[in-house]
C-alpha cells in the first residue's frame, strides 16, 4: 500500500515537472546533487563547497569529481554505501553489457521514484492502471510450468521468450487475441522475432495499442519493422539495473528524453562525430548514491535536434550501446543474449562470460574469475538447458584465463566457430 501510495505521489508531482523549463530542471537537479553530496560529506568523501551558486556548483562538481567507472564499483560495492541498508531498500544485480557481475543497493525511495518515472512514460502512451499487458521477457519457465503465466496485480500475461518457434508463437499470438492485449513489451529482438511470424501469417493484434521496448538496443529498422507490422507506436525505454539515469521517447517522435527529475546527465563526446558517453548521477539513491557514474553506454545525438513535444532537458536520437545478438542454431531457431545476462547476473564471482557456438551445435558458456563448484555449475548448466530447450544446442560451461577477442580488441558476447 504503501509503495502504490509513494508512486502515486512522486507521479502527481512528476506530471507536472515534465514541462519545466531548462532552469528549472536545473535547479531542480542542483538541489538534489546538494542533498547527495551532504551524505557523502558525512563521510569526508566530498568536498565540494554547497554553498556556490546552481551554475558554479554545477561547474564545481563536473570539475572536481572524477568520473566513477564500473568496475570500482562492482569490486567494492559496499564502499560506496553511505548508511546500512534497512528493510525496504533492494539489491540489484546486473551483468551489464561486458557480461561483469555487479551488485548495486536501492533505496526504496528512489524505488519508488523510478516507478513513478516508468508510469509516467507509460502514460505518455495512453496507458491506464491495469490495462491488459502481454511480457516478451523477464520470464523463464522451469521444466513443468506453463509457457504463459499470469500476474493478477499488474493484469500481464509472460510468455516465454526462449520458445519462439512457430508451434510456440502461433499458441502467444491466438492467446493475446483471446486477452485482448493492449500493450505489449518486450525486448526489441524477441519482439522482431514475433512480429516476423505475424508478418509471414499476415496476423495482427486489433486491440493493442502500443509497444514498449527496453534491456537492447532498438534500431531504426527493427522500430520501423515491428512498428508497421503492428500498426502502433513504439515506446523506447533506456535504463541500468544500477538505476543512474533513464530515457524514453514520448508519442511524438521516436527522441528520448532524459528523465531529468530521476537522475543528472551528461553527454560527453568522443572522437566519433555526433556519439556521446553516457555519464549520470542518480538523484533519490540515499543508500548508495554514485556521482559521475559511466554507464559504459552510447548515445547518438545531434545538436539542435528535439523532439517536437517542446519538453527541455537532454534529449538523445538512440542510444547505441548495449547492443545484442541472437543466438542461433543450426536449424535457424533463435533467442535473445539478453536473456543469458539475466541468468549470469547472480554469478558474481564470475568476472566475464562469453558464448561459443560451434558448427557442431554445441555451445560453450566460458567464464573467466574463480571456478564454479560443482553445485552452482550443475545449476548453472540447468539454466542453460532451460534456455536451448527450444534449440538443436547442447551446452556446456567452461572456465578459462582468457576470452576470445577480435581484431579491434573487444570481447564479443557471441562467437560463432567455423
Amino acid at each position: 500500500m504503501y509503495s502504490i501510495l509513494g508512486i502515486l505521489y512522486y507521479y502527481l508531482f512528476f506530471r507536472n515537472s515534465q514541462y519545466w523549463t531548462n532552469k528549472k530542471i536545473y535547479a531542480f537537479q542542483v538541489k538534489r546533487l546538494k542533498s547527495q553530496l551532504r551524505r557523502v560529506n558525512g563521510t569526508n568523501k566530498s568536498l565540494i563547497d554547497l554553498e556556490l551558486s546552481d551554475k558554479l556548483f554545477l561547474e564545481s562538481y563536473v570539475t572536481n569529481t572524477p568520473i566513477l567507472n564500473k568496475r570500482s564499483v562492482k569490486e567494492n560495492p559496499n564502499d560506496f554505501l553511505v548508511r546500512k541498508p534497512r528493510l525496504f531498500d533492494l539489491e540489484f544485480y546486473t551483468s551489464g553489457s561486458t557480461g561483469k557481475p555487479m551488485k548495486a543497493y536501492i533505496s526504496w525511495r528512489h524505488w519508488i521514484v523510478e516507478q513513478a518515472v516508468i508510469y509516467r512514460h507509460w502514460k505518455w502512451h495512453g496507458y491506464k492502471f491495469r490495462d491488459t499487458c502481454a511480457m516478451l521477457r523477464s520470464y523463464s519457465p522451469k521444466e513443468g510450468e506453463p509457457l504463459i503465466k499470469y500476474s493478477w496485480s499488474l493484469n500481464t500475461y509472460y510468455y516465454s521468450p526462449f520458445h519462439l518457434d512457430n508451434k510456440h508463437m502461433e499458441e502467444y499470438y491466438r492467446h493475446m487475441l483471446s486477452k485482448r492485449v493492449k500493450y505489449l513489451r518486450g525486448y526489441p529482438s524477441s519482439l522482431k522475432i514475433f512480429a516476423e511470424f505475424c508478418q509471414n501469417n499476415g496476423y495482427t493484434i486489433p486491440s493493442l495499442k502500443f509497444i514498449l521496448t527496453a534491456s537492447e538496443v532498438l534500431s531504426r529498422d527493427d522500430r520501423l519493422f515491428i512498428e508497421e507490422v503492428f500498426s502502433v507506436q513504439i515506446g523506447n525505454h533506456y535504463g541500468l539495473a544500477e538505476q543512474i539515469v533513464m530515457f524514453g521517447n514520448c508519442s511524438e517522435s521516436s527522441i528520448l528524453h532524459n528523465y531529468n527529475e530521476y537522475g543528472y546527465c551528461e553527454l560527453i563526446p568522443t572522437e566519433e562525430e555526433n556519439i556521446y558517453r553516457i555519464i549520470g548521477t542518480n538523484l533519490h539513491n540515499d543508500l548508495m548514491p554514485l556521482f559521475r557514474y559511466d554507464t559504459g553506454d552510447l548515445a547518438y545525438a545531434r545538436p539542435g535536434v528535439k523532439c517536437p513535444c517542446g519538453r527541455a532537458g537532454i534529449q538523445v536520437e538512440a542510444i547505441i550501446g548495449r547492443n545484442d545478438v541472437l543466438i542461433k542454431d543450426s536449424n535457424g531457431s533463435s533467442i535473445p543474449t539478453v536473456n543469458f545476462y539475466t541468468m549470469m547476473q547472480y554469478y558474481t564471482t564470475i568476472k566475464e562470460w562469453q558464448i561459443i557456438i560451434k558448427r557442431t551445435d554445441d555451445l560453450v558458456l566460458a567464464y573467466t574469475g574463480i571456478e564454479l563448484g560443482k553445485i552452482e555449475s550443475a545449476e548453472l548448466l540447468t539454466q542453460l538447458k532451460d534456455r536451448l530447450a527450444n534449440t538443436k544446442l547442447t551446452p556446456e560451461i567452461k572456465n578459462v584465463k582468457y576470452l576470445n577477442k577480435i581484431a579491434e580488441g573487444k570481447t564479443p558476447r557471441v562467437i560463432y566457430e567455423n
